[in-house]
């Protein structure tokens, strides 16, 4: 599947390319998945969308799982799965 990610608001393309990971993984194409949060992870480093595509990609690889007290949550206004989009 191919499918582009522009947006006017860069805030909503990103918000897509989160969700686009998701339905990735939901049918069962879960490489594809990954490669989309890498992607997210070098686009978005030192943001709170970073840290959960860097959280979410380490849980898709079995990498240890975060401690209570650093759990990292979806960003307010998003889904479990996708960070929100801001509105300007």
């Amino acid at each position: 599947m191919k499918v582009t990610y522009a947006s006017a608001n860069a805030q909503w393309a990103l918000v897509a390319r989160y969700r686009a990971a998701e339905l990735m993984l939901a049918m069962g194409r879960k490489a594809d998945a990954v490669a989309l949060y890498k992607k997210l992870v070098e686009q978005t480093k030192g943001t709170v969308q970073g840290a959960y595509a860097e959280q979410r990609l380490q849980q898709l690889l079995g990498g240890p799982a975060p401690s209570k007290g650093s759990q990292q949550k979806a960003p307010k206004g998003g889904t479990d799965h996708a960070p929100a989009a801001r509105s300007h």
